[in-house]
């Protein structure tokens, strides 16, 4: 079964952008030319998912979200501690720290180019 293997995170600056994704999630970000294209690789340099699996669903966009793309989560250890990273680099958050009771929680963002993401914290006593 295809499974996601890519992620491309369009930007308005990427200056901005590749130092917002290397605080936030610590990744390694190099810029390559590709002609008369440049592109900003994101390395596999982090750990092994926290989540061991991508998984994936379709719903109505939740209550309070203007969401009217694909959004992309990234796991964290600590939900609260990378929202207040997301606010202290310049980005917002769009739906704050929600339980999924049983599994985690999740809050969704957005980046200095206006991108929606989620981020999810697995917590197996989430209520």
């Amino acid at each position: 079964m295809p499974s996601v293997c890519y992620i491309h995170i369009p930007c308005t600056n990427e200056q901005e952008s590749q130092s917002f994704y290397q605080d936030l999630f610590g990744w390694k970000i190099t810029k390559k030319n590709m002609g008369a294209y440049n592109f900003l690789e994101i390395e596999d340099t982090w750990p092994k998912s926290l989540c061991k699996t991508i998984e994936g669903g379709i719903s109505l966009p939740m209550p309070g979200s203007p969401q009217t793309g694909i959004v992309v989560y990234f796991d964290v250890e600590s939900l609260d501690n990378t929202i207040e990273k997301v606010k202290e680099l310049g980005g917002s958050i769009i739906k704050e720290k929600m339980a999924v009771p049983g599994e985690g929680y999740l809050a969704t963002c957005k980046d200095l180019s206006n991108n929606e993401f989620g981020l999810w914290q697995i917590d197996k006593q989430a209520k």
